[in-house]
């Protein structure tokens, strides 16, 4: 005999990926005998890769898992939505938390993760609500953000490229000077002369 314990919140997260929308609820119907080939054959599966220990073993049994959730979803499930539509995208509030967290860590890694955390949303309905209300992704957002902080300091600090490109969030020098010429049309240093 087979157990497999999918958490609330693994289902939760699942359902409002799947949804486009905040599920605060997964409610399975209860059925005690049923035969379902996808059931067995994803119960086989985990319990092959328990078994096997193989490399990769956690990312392959969460991916079972969830395509396992989608299937009880879709066959066994009532779900309770919260919250507007991912078509509405981010409220005011939101949009405001995400914005000062942004910028308050642009010299930062940031992550689709560790945005969508501070809204406590699932990465992939967070990405498509930024999307809609910012009208670009994340990370093209994100990097418009750093560029312009680098733009200021450029005309506003005596720091050097290098610093600006680290307290900005850029990978390095190059990876700023490449940027800002892409899309200002100018190096930093060009930039700067022009400036004085």
């Amino acid at each position: 005999m087979t157990h497999v314990y999918l958490s609330a919140a693994l289902m939760a997260e699942v359902a409002s990926e799947v949804m486009d929308c905040l599920v605060t609820e997964v409610c399975l119907a209860d059925v005690l005998r049923t035969d379902d080939p996808v059931l067995t054959a994803a119960m086989a599966a985990i319990s092959h890769e328990a078994a096997q220990q193989a490399m990769g073993g956690p990312l392959y049994v969460e991916t079972v898992a969830r395509g396992l959730i989608i299937h009880l979803l879709r066959r066994y499930a009532a779900i309770m939505q919260r919250g507007p539509a991912a078509s509405s995208g981010l409220g005011p509030a939101q949009c405001r938390i995400i914005r000062d967290h942004i910028d308050a860590h642009l010299a930062e890694r940031l992550d689709l993760a560790g945005m969508a955390a501070q809204l406590g949303m699932t990465p992939c309905l967070f990405a498509r609500q930024f999307r809609i209300s910012f009208g670009s992704p994340a990370y093209a957002w994100v990097t418009a953000r750093r560029l312009e902080r680098a733009r200021r300091m450029l005309a506003e600090t005596g720091a050097s490229i290098k610093q600006i490109a680290a307290e900005c969030g850029f990978a390095d020098q190059a990876h700023l000077t490449r940027l800002f010429a892409r899309e200002l049309g100018v190096t930093p240093a060009a930039y700067c002369r022009a400036l004085h």
